[in-house]
């Protein structure tokens, strides 16, 4: 137990949402993720999580980030059956109309 506890670490939360309210690819990613997952003492928040793939999908920083992105709101948009999640939705239309 004690070996996992310390393979097992949550995320730096605090820093990595400096970070990705600065702009850092990777970081608005990794938010999502927390978001989508609900780690590192955040709730599960669908709406937050395509808020950040979004940002990370306009941000220019690292086309591998932006792959990463669509590939992230794909899945989402597919997992959504009912769009009962209008932030979603409208995240997801303004990729549509962007291609």
């Amino acid at each position: 137990k004690e070996i996992l506890s310390t393979l097992i670490r949550e995320p730096d939360t605090k820093l990595i949402i400096k970070k990705a309210k600065q702009g850092n690819s990777a970081a608005q990613l990794n938010l999502g993720d927390l978001y989508y997952h609900g780690g590192g003492g955040l709730r599960r928040d669908i709406s937050k999580a395509m808020k950040w793939y979004d940002r990370a999908l306009f941000n220019k920083a690292d086309v591998g980030h932006q792959k990463e992105a669509v590939d992230r709101l794909c899945v989402l948009f597919h997992g959504v059956r009912k769009y009962k999640d209008m932030v979603a939705k409208k995240a997801v239309q303004r990729h549509a109309e962007r291609k």
